[in-house]
């Protein structure tokens, strides 16, 4: 057999080896949300979801009252659209401190929980003619 040609067979089979033990790390490997807001620091936050989303899309939260709004994503000059929640009779929030996180897995699949309680919201699916801006409490059973 011809010495350079079993040289490449052998790296080419040692490459092939080292590919599946990357995949099947990365498999093992939590999924982690697209974006969310940190559990500290100052009020408000600016949460963008990332490129590996379809559409890329730019929210602002209050993290004391857990109001969010969605940037506007058309012409000039940019607005905050804001998004209504349903109301939760343990929704209980603390004045001056963070009492919400916000989750975006994508743009259309976010979350808003309140940290004090566990009331939890998830965007409203956008019907086939209008985008839909508000936040329904996922029910516990």
């Amino acid at each position: 057999m011809n010495k350079p040609f079993f040289v490449l067979l052998l790296a080419g089979l040692l490459s092939f080896a080292a590919m599946d033990a990357f995949a099947q790390d990365s498999k093992s490997q939590p999924i982690s949300p697209i974006a969310r807001t940190s559990t500290e620091g100052g009020r408000f936050e600016i949460v963008v979801t990332t490129d590996e989303d379809i559409s890329r899309v730019t929210y602002k939260v209050d993290k004391y009252t857990g109001t969010v709004w969605e940037l506007s994503s058309g012409f000039r000059p940019l607005k905050f659209i804001r998004y209504t929640r349903e109301a939760d009779p343990d929704d209980l929030a603390e004045e001056g401190k963070v009492n919400y996180q916000f989750v975006a897995l994508s743009s259309s699949t976010l979350f808003l929980i309140n940290l004090n309680t566990g009331v939890t919201w998830e965007k409203t699916p956008d019907d086939l003619f209008k985008k839909k801006t508000s936040f329904q409490v996922i029910r516990e059973q």
